[in-house]
């Protein structure tokens, strides 16, 4: 007798072509019903009790219970999960890079990204386009609508042998409620208790219709999701003690030695750090501050500063900053819509043909205080003549080569002078540091406004359609047989502001054209603004 009940059969096939096992027949009594389905981590039809493999299931029950509004508010209790990247774009982590802001995977047992398989319906899905910092690749599972979600189904064992060195770690398989009946309407709000303002918000319906017979089912789904960002302040770890703040401008890093010539200009000096280094067991070199830290303030009044609580003794940081905690988030801002749908129609009681479909978009806000870098560093050249020769040396000095036109005779131009190169942003006589430094350059830190369009948008779709059935053969042997095409793709892209490098670099060195004139009072230092920057594009 056959194992397929009546035409509303729920059989899970993994791969994408198709796959063919050779079952005896199985007697049943009359009076009762068996149902196997192919288990996540076997193509042999059974249940998750017998599986070859510890097979852990997460239905539509335990979802509910849970409140999640997202697949990662499921995943992230999973015990055997461990590593996974989630929430990036927030404070810490990748939140600098943006790559990775409000995606989640899931990684089994903290062995990668790229060891741990995620399936939809047993068909593999398109990774994110994007990576990790490590070339890691993952199915982000925010995509998936949890709407249409019945359960998971994870493989904790290494699954490689069936399914290839991308499931060493096990395999997570997200089933759908392909044979959903009815109409279910969902809404959702929830809020720290702290910040009631900020909310995860999710509206979601699902109808399903299925024939007299039973013989077809349509379901269709749709998931509305908003997340409002939320500053870290309101974590339940933050209090007078904490410590979230940022540079302000960037003076870089000074290249200066009494053995280059260098005749610094001693209002960066910092004395105070130089003797808290000294009373703490450090060093006397030089420390350096900009001079204007002190008399300027944040956009709401705050002075600046420098110092840090975790700086280690005798290193003092002399770096200028803010507080910039407003500007730090414990979850990034969201906006996701998802469509998803499938269809499947019974033949006969040996031919099903199913299909599924699915599309989500999604744009995020990442963490912006309005304050950009450029993505490397850029040299500050010194201004001809800032470096004090040697007499014994024909006047020259170690540090002479990393002045502004010193290398123009060996192009068969005259070295320039000082008064050639009035906008040399680190002269003395403009209020620079008066030697060469090496740093990224910014805007927008002196002080920081907040400008929120730092955006993420991505999208994914995937289809499915496949035939799937049995027959019997070979002495009323059983066979069971799915062949099936899928096919997903995803979109990422990436908004920020940065630098147009060549006008940057020009405009660092005072060369970025007529209107490129200093600040007065070396306030140049504080922001790192160089002199015209707005002409500058970004």
């Amino acid at each position: 007798m056959s194992t397929w009940s009546g035409y509303r059969r729920k059989s899970l096939l993994l791969g994408v072509l198709s796959s063919l096992s050779c079952l005896p027949a199985i007697a049943q009594d009359a009076d009762s019903e068996i149902e196997e389905v192919v288990v996540t981590g076997s193509y042999i039809a059974g249940s998750p009790l017998d599986a070859p493999s510890p097979v852990q299931v997460v239905d539509r029950a335990s979802i509910e219970s849970q409140g999640a509004a997202q697949i990662w508010d499921v995943v992230k209790n999973l015990e055997v999960n461990s590593g996974s990247v989630s929430n990036e774009g927030a404070d810490g982590g990748n939140a600098g890079l943006g790559n990775l802001s409000g995606m989640a995977n899931i990684n089994l047992r903290n062995l990668g990204e790229n060891s741990t398989l995620t399936l939809i319906n047993g068909k593999r899905m398109a990774p994110a386009a994007t990576a990790t910092p490590t070339g890691g690749e993952f199915v982000d599972v925010n995509t998936i609508p949890l709407v249409m979600v019945e359960r998971l189904e994870v493989l904790t064992d290494g699954g490689s042998a069936l399914y290839g060195s991308d499931a060493v770690a096990g395999v997570v398989n997200v089933i759908m409620r392909n044979n959903f009946e009815g109409f279910e309407l969902y809404g959702d709000v929830q809020a720290l208790e702290k910040d009631l303002g900020n909310q995860d918000r999710t509206a979601s319906a699902i109808w399903g219709w299925a024939s007299d017979t039973g013989s077809t089912h349509f379901v269709i789904s749709g998931e509305v999701f908003r997340r409002d960002p939320v500053s870290v302040t309101q974590a339940r770890f933050y209090d007078e003690r904490s410590e979230f703040n940022a540079q302000v401008g960037g003076l870089g890093t000074p290249i200066a030695s009494p053995s280059f010539g260098s005749n610094i200009n001693t209002a960066y000096i910092n004395q105070e750090a130089i003797a808290q280094a000294v009373s703490e067991g450090g060093n006397s070199n030089p420390l350096f501050t900009d001079p204007l830290c002190g008399s300027l303030s944040s956009a709401d009044g705050t002075p600046y500063f420098w110092g840090t609580l975790s700086a280690d003794r005798g290193e003092p940081d002399t770096d200028c900053r803010e507080e910039d905690a407003q500007w730090r988030l414990l979850n990034v801002g969201m906006e996701r819509d998802s469509i998803a749908g499938a269809f499947d129609h019974a033949f006969n009681q040996n031919t099903e043909f199913y299909s599924f479909a699915q599309y989500s978009s999604s744009e995020i806000q990442r963490s912006d205080s309005g304050a950009y870098t450029s993505r490397g560093p850029t040299m500050f050249l010194a201004q001809p003549g800032a470096h004090q020769g040697n007499p014994a040396w024909g006047g020259y000095s170690i540090g002479q080569p990393m002045e502004l036109g010193y290398f123009a005779p060996a192009i068969g131009l005259s070295r320039p002078t000082a008064a050639d190169l009035p906008n040399v942003p680190t002269a003395a006589a403009n209020g620079g540091i008066n030697v060469p430094s090496y740093g990224n350059m910014n805007i927008g830190s002196s002080p920081r406004m907040g400008e929120n369009n730092q955006i993420n948008r991505t999208e994914a779709v995937g289809v499915q359609a496949g035939l799937r059935g049995e027959f019997t053969a070979f002495n009323d042997r059983q066979f069971n047989y799915d062949v099936s095409y899928s096919w997903s793709g995803t979109s990422f892209e990436l908004e920020y502001k940065t630098f147009q490098r060549d006008r940057a670099h020009l405009a660092a060195n005072g060369l970025g054209g007529p209107n490129c004139t200093p600040m007065p009072g070396g306030i140049f230092h504080l922001p790192f603004q160089p002199p015209g920057i707005s002409s500058v594009p970004t």
